[in-house]
């Protein structure tokens, strides 16, 4: 992804100044890195913030007042143990990581409601205090509501995390139904200008 990241950002929207900029692959920008994320959209549009995946959950975690999460993936375990490891250097305790081992995105947009359900309640223990639903291909923001009332924790997902990041780096305001808590929470200053490693 990355030789065309800088050609493609520079594509978005011409002539508009945007507030931030997502990009929406949770793995990747992992395996990438996300400075290399931002760098390289930042050649397209210079000066506009960039959000990823996993540094949105990262501001999502940070507002809920949360570091000790389980975490549920569609990946490959070896897709997924980059993951835990990113979450882990930026402070945050992965006390339990479930993958439905999927190596097709097509695959992973097929778990239904009720297998990331049942999966995150399979993940729950004393230790979790919140669960990520990671990958943008699943539909986890489907299944947030549910899962927040049958754990009583709190959730977030890859697109949900996204969503809320560039709705509070955009300046706007507003609850939309059904995608958690995190939607309660304002964006620590520390992550709002998309700074996160």
């Amino acid at each position: 992804m990355t030789p065309d990241m800088a050609r493609t950002a520079a594509l978005l929207v011409p002539g508009i100044q945007l507030s931030a900029i997502a990009f929406c692959c949770t793995s990747a920008s992992v395996a990438i890195g996300n400075p290399a994320v931002r760098e390289a959209i930042g050649e397209g549009l210079p000066g506009v913030p960039v959000i990823t995946p996993a540094s949105a959950a990262i501001a999502g975690f940070a507002a809920l007042g949360v570091t000790r999460v389980a975490m549920l993936t569609p990946y490959l375990p070896e897709t997924a143990a980059p993951l835990a490891t990113y979450f882990n250097d930026q402070g945050l305790e992965v006390m339990r990581n479930g993958a439905f081992a999927l190596e097709d995105d097509r695959d992973m947009a097929r778990i239904d409601d009720e297998s990331i359900i049942n999966g995150a309640a399979a993940l729950d223990g004393a230790e979790v205090e919140a669960f990520f639903l990671s990958c943008t291909s699943l539909r986890g923001v489907d299944v947030i509501d549910r899962i927040e009332a049958r754990l009583g924790k709190p959730v977030v997902t890859s697109n949900q995390a996204l969503c809320w990041a560039l709705q509070r780096m955009g300046g706007l305001s507003g609850r939309p139904d059904g995608y958690g808590r995190l939607f309660d929470c304002d964006m620590p200053s520390a992550h709002a200008q998309g700074i996160i490693p």
